[in-house]
């Protein structure tokens, strides 16, 4: 008999998302990348055929694994299976036994140990699934894997852990290791990184106390002999080319559309695994795209994008980027992305979920094939969304040479208060039964005359005003406005 295995390991959204700065987030991409890698390499050395990710001739997965992947095999499925989950696991606590040997020379034993190891012992998530093969059938057999992963994970263990003491000031879940912190920040290697700005330590900072798994993140460029590289949020926003604050920086996340469906409507495994193959290839595409506009990629997992970016580049990046990834998906494939905007001193988890949840809207509200930006700088959240194929980033590209000091619009610069006095029109625009579309269009080409210098070209004004209104009729006026407002803000780098 012949099984189509299919893994995934985590808790995935959970660990990446505990970040309190941009190494935190870079790292637990790593970490995980690591352990799924650990997990595909085991596969291949069975004899198992990798449907993806794709690999090497030694099985090591091209440009990282994500959390996810599967394999053909005519081994006994438990047998292989166990084989594979202990290989993650023995990655895991390879990894954790190195920062508790460190942790040991460091402060020596005490009741920290315990601790350490009960927490190790429980972070682990591994789910898999082996369902009967045949290549004739290779998208039924892959929907029915996928069916079989997801009814697993709903009968998901959720063991009963006393954690007792402060609590880690990253995860918020794990109790922090009882152990004298400053001790350990003064601890080679870590003597090595204060900073002289903020007069305090980079990698745990004094206010920190972290649990054993928070701790691994952590330490984990260390375990592997690199340099914790990755640079900080406010670093990232000078790019923009503001250097003082306040700063604000875009995270980018952005996948395919139906690709359930998508992978299920494979006819062969060798059609499957050249799929894999262009969408590790993407991974290396889209790391060059977005380091080509100032930005810095998280990770790029199949088909999924996490990235951050500078204002004034996120997005072309982000336009390049899906032009890219459904280009590699290819047969009309879509993708949809979603942008949060936030100050770059605010934590992570925020900026994240609000990336995340614009990227839902993308997908559930818009119709997939769609980009929505969250701008969350303040209390005050200005949500906006439109399909790609809409022109949308061709037209605010064009607003912010408009708005922008230096730009022009033709020969008449714009006014940043159209945003708003459209927004104060959204309502009453986004009547159908009062207003018909015409009126619309020539109440919007009212607005813009009264906002560009004088002299500007009739023609110019018209064009613009087509390309505006085709964004208000398809998804609102109050979307527009928002848009508009959007642009002016980018054109002055963020400042307000």
């Amino acid at each position: 008999m012949t099984y189509l295995h299919l893994f995934q390991i985590g808790p995935v959204q959970s660990f990446i998302a505990a970040a309190r700065r941009t190494q935190d987030l870079y790292e637990g991409s790593q970490m995980l990348s690591t352990l799924a890698s650990a997990g595909v390499r085991a596969a291949h050395d069975a004899g198992a055929a990798i449907l993806f990710p794709a690999v090497d001739s030694d099985g090591n997965p091209l440009g990282g694994a994500p959390h996810r992947f599967a394999f053909v095999s005519d081994a006994e499925p438990r047998q292989i299976g166990a084989n594979v989950e202990d290989a993650i696991q023995k990655s895991w606590l390879a990894v954790a036994q190195e920062v508790h040997d460190w942790l040991w020379n460091v402060i020596g034993g005490g009741d920290w140990e315990t601790v350490f190891t009960r927490q190790v012992e429980a972070w682990l998530e591994i789910y898999w699934v082996a369902v009967d093969y045949t290549e004739a059938l290779h998208g039924n057999c892959y929907a029915n894997a996928a069916r079989a992963l997801a009814a697993r994970k709903s009968l998901r263990d959720f063991p009963q852990v006393e954690e007792d003491g402060d609590k880690c000031t990253l995860t918020g879940a794990q109790s922090a290791l009882p152990i004298n912190w400053d001790a350990l920040r003064k601890a080679d290697p870590l003597d090595n990184y204060w900073s002289s700005e903020e007069n305090d330590h980079i990698i745990i900072r004094s206010n920190e106390k972290l649990g054993s798994v928070a701790l691994i993140k952590r330490m984990f460029p260390f375990v592997q002999g690199r340099k914790p590289q990755f640079p900080a949020t406010d670093e990232i926003a000078k790019r923009s080319g503001r250097a003082e604050p306040p700063l604000y920086l875009a995270v980018l996340h952005m996948d395919g559309d139906r690709m359930g469906l998508r992978l299920s409507g494979m006819t062969s495994f060798k059609q499957h695994q050249a799929f894999s193959r262009k969408l590790s290839e993407f991974a290396a595409i889209a790391k060059k795209i977005v380091a080509h506009h100032a930005g810095e990629l998280v990770y790029a997992g199949g088909d999924d994008v996490l990235a951050l970016l500078p204002l004034n580049t996120t997005l072309a990046c982000a336009d390049e980027l899906q032009k890219a990834l459904t280009a590699a998906m290819g047969d009309g494939a879509t993708a949809s992305a979603g942008i949060a905007i936030t100050a770059a001193g605010l934590p992570f988890d925020s900026a994240l979920d609000d990336a995340r949840e614009a990227e839902e809207i993308a997908k559930d509200e818009i119709g997939r094939n769609a980009l929505v930006v969250r701008d969350s700088r303040s209390t005050a959240i200005r949500e906006m969304g439109a399909y790609w194929d809409s022109g949308i980033v061709e037209m605010v590209e064009a607003l912010q040479l408009a708005f922008g000091t230096g730009g022009s619009w033709g020969k008449g610069r714009l006014s940043g208060k159209l945003g708003y006095d459209l927004l104060e029109l959204a309502y009453a625009l986004d009547n159908p039964v009062t207003i018909p579309p015409e009126a619309r269009k020539k109440e919007l080409k009212r607005l813009i005359k009264r906002h560009v210098e004088p002299k500007t070209p009739i023609d110019q004004i018209d064009n613009y005003a087509n390309g505006l209104s085709q964004i208000g009729e398809a998804h609102g006026w109050e979307t527009l406005a928002n848009w508009v407002i959007l642009a002016r803000f980018l054109a002055h780098g963020g400042r307000i």
